[in-house]
């Protein structure tokens, strides 16, 4: 047996035989395609059969010959031949080779382009490859890795595309594709560089650390920076920080704070949280944390008391105490207040409560003093504070405050010196009375010089308060002629006994407030202008004019018409001097009675003083109040917190009441001034 072609197909035997026995069971034979690794279509072939045989119908001349085709199985591609399953780890270093070589022999050379689908993710070290016929069988080593993205995008399906190129039209075109896996390394988070620290609470102390993406973001990524504990530990820079695709990996610097928390609280532990927002999905909603920082708590619990006044005086028993917490507790604090004498000072009410919000808060505790249980003139009581509730405060003792206890006279009485007497009064109400002081007057005649004039008022000090105390003098009265006779202590007119004798006029009462000025008056009583007159004018009638009310008066006579009236002066008023109609230099002004320019008697001393004249007006009287006020002119030092209650000025011409008791009409002599406590 045989066949034609040997290149393409074999027998896999040449010869066999068959005898009597065996004829009819048959022999099988194996015809088999050889591969030639040419690609040249299917071939025709013929297999022969020479028989030879000593049985003559069985010995042919001619072999016997059958047709057959042999199936072409080669193809025109390459094999990629890799030891490594086709994987590649992102960012490794590791490869994988493809050891290249043709599936069958080309009839001309062949050009082999290697590319990949998305060179963001894999790559080759070689572009292009040449197999000749010669060649076509031995591989060529090509290198496959991975590409760091650093964007997190999983685990990546690409291709290796290999295309050939040729001459043989049956490579020319064809194209082998390997699909590799590139496994990501890239994960979504926050990297924060950060150093664990101490730091006392109350230092003030800063730090900083920086922040960066882990890897880069498809979309914008905002980073809040909070603290775990704000109160103890501050994010002082902006928040949130933003992070792109283009500034995803430069850091960013994030500044924190120590906040002094006012709590006693011990050493706290906080550090930085960081959470990110994005619509790259990878990113959103990730998170981390800086190093933990130690605070170290400066606070020890404490209890603040203070008084609004340092003295309770009589007239004001009371006081009122305030009470805080120095630091916030972890718990309701309950405070109870005492003192070093319990019968004198008594609290209302005796306890007040705090929270954890209103800890700083002060809140009012009523002080009361009890004189009747004092029984010095005076003494100094200690109060204090104590903490329970919360297990910091147990225990805790406020500061002390002491308090100053001044028992004040009930009625200070003052009487004339000629020089100005002063008094401190402590917080509280006082009722003031002045009286003015009498006119001088001809000592020839009966007829004396105009009468004082009364104020009284009550006034509230909030404070420790100095007053000045101007009692008047009595006008001086006179004989002689020839002589200046000055007027009586502040205020009233001098007067000149020319041709017969005269009276110089009476000195206004009064009390200042604060500081010793005509500006600071707060009570004023008007002193009485003096009397003159010749022989022909000595009538009951030819007296000063009294002090004032709120209007000095005249002489009786003026108000007749006797002869001689118009040389007479008129009394002050609440907002100018006396005036004499024949002499404006005899008219009185701002607390001064006119003087005496040639014969006439000197006008009474006041708010605003009488006029000098043959008989001299009075001065008048001021109190001051809410409804006065505007009456005292320009340079006034008293505001609404000096005004008077329950106060009026009374002229001397109607009843009053009188220093020693009962009333009087006028007062005579020499001024007087009474200071009253009011108790409440």
């Amino acid at each position: 047996m045989s066949v034609d072609d040997d290149t393409e197909a074999v027998l896999d035997t040449k010869e066999f035989m068959l005898t009597p026995e065996n004829w009819n069971t048959g022999v099988e034979l194996t015809l088999s395609g050889l591969i030639d690794y040419e690609i040249d279509g299917d071939q025709p072939i013929k297999i022969s059969f020479e028989v030879v045989s000593e049985d003559e119908d069985y010995h042919f001349a001619d072999p016997v010959v059958y047709d057959g085709t042999v199936k072409d199985m080669d193809t025109a591609n390459i094999v990629p031949a890799m030891g490594d399953s086709p994987i590649v780890k992102e960012g490794s270093g590791d490869f994988v080779t493809m050891s290249l070589s043709l599936t069958s022999k080309p009839k001309s050379k062949v050009t082999v382009a290697v590319a990949v689908t998305d060179d963001t993710e894999l790559k080759v070290n070689k572009k292009s490859i040449s197999f000749s016929p010669d060649t076509w069988d031995i591989p060529i080593d090509v290198l496959v890795s991975s590409v760091d993205d650093l964007i997190v995008d999983g685990d990546t399906k690409s291709k290796v595309v290999m295309t050939m190129s040729s001459g043989d039209k049956n490579f020319d075109g064809v194209v082998r594709e390997v699909e590799f896996t590139t496994v990501d390394n890239d994960v979504a988070g926050i990297v924060v560089s950060s150093n664990a620290a101490s730091f006392p609470e109350n230092s003030g102390a800063t730090a900083t650390m920086s922040v960066v993406l882990q890897a880069q973001p498809t979309a914008d990524v905002a980073v809040t920076v909070s603290s775990s504990d704000a109160s103890e530990l501050a994010v002082s820079s902006a928040s949130p920080i933003v992070f792109t695709q283009d500034n995803w990996d430069k850091p960013q610097t994030v500044s924190i704070k120590v906040v002094d928390d006012n709590i006693a609280d011990g050493t706290q532990t906080a550090w930085i949280n960081f959470t990110g927002t994005s619509t790259d999905k990878n990113f959103n909603g990730i998170s981390a944390k800086s190093a933990e920082y130690k605070i170290i708590d400066n606070e020890a619990a404490s209890i603040v008391l203070t008084t609004d006044v340092t003295t309770i005086p009589q007239a004001s028993p009371s006081a009122v105490a305030s009470v805080r917490l120095g630091v916030q507790p972890n718990a309701n604090v309950t405070v109870t207040l005492s003192s070093s004498d319990s019968k004198i000072i008594k609290f209302n009410p005796t306890t007040v409560s705090f929270t954890t919000s209103d800890w700083d808060k002060p809140k009012n505790i009523n002080v009361a003093a009890d004189f009747n249980a004092l029984a010095s003139a005076s003494a100094v009581v200690t109060l204090t504070a104590t903490g329970s509730g919360d297990a910091i405060y147990s225990g805790v003792v406020s500061n002390k405050v002491n308090l100053n206890l001044v028992k004040v006279a009930e009625v200070q009485n003052f009487t004339y010196t000629g020089a100005v007497q002063t008094v401190d009064l402590p917080k509280g109400k006082y009722k003031l009375e002045v009286w003015g002081a009498q006119g001088g007057y001809n000592k020839a005649t009966s007829y004396l010089g105009g009468k004082g004039g009364y104020s009284v008022g009550t006034i509230a000090l909030a404070n420790t308060t100095k007053l000045y105390i101007y009692v008047g003098g009595e006008g001086t009265s006179s004989y002689s002629v020839g002589q200046k006779l000055n007027g009586g202590f502040n205020g009233g007119g001098y007067a000149l006994a020319h041709n017969w004798g005269r009276g110089s006029g009476g000195g206004a009462t009064d009390i200042r407030v604060g500081t010793d000025s005509l500006y600071s008056r707060v009570l004023v009583a008007g002193g009485g202008g003096g009397n003159t007159g010749t022989t022909s004018q000595m009538t009951a009638a030819n007296i000063g004019g009294h002090g004032g009310g709120t209007t000095g008066g005249v002489s009786p006579s003026m108000i007749s018409g006797v002869a001689g009236a118009v040389y007479y002066g008129t009394g002050g008023t609440s907002t100018a001097g006396g005036t004499n109609a024949t002499n404006a230099s005899l008219n009185g002004s701002f607390g001064k009675g006119g003087d005496s320019t040639s014969s006439e008697a000197g006008g009474g001393g006041g708010w605003y003083g009488g006029a000098a004249g043959n008989s001299a007006g009075g001065g008048s009287g001021y109190v001051y109040t809410s409804g006065t006020y505007m009456n005292c002119p320009q340079g006034c030092v008293l505001t609404s917190a000096h005004y008077l209650s329950n106060a009026q000025t009374i002229a001397g011409n109607v009843a009053f009441p009188a220093p020693v008791g009962s009333t009087e009409t006028g007062h005579p002599g020499n001024g007087y001034a009474r200071i009253t406590l009011v108790t409440e």
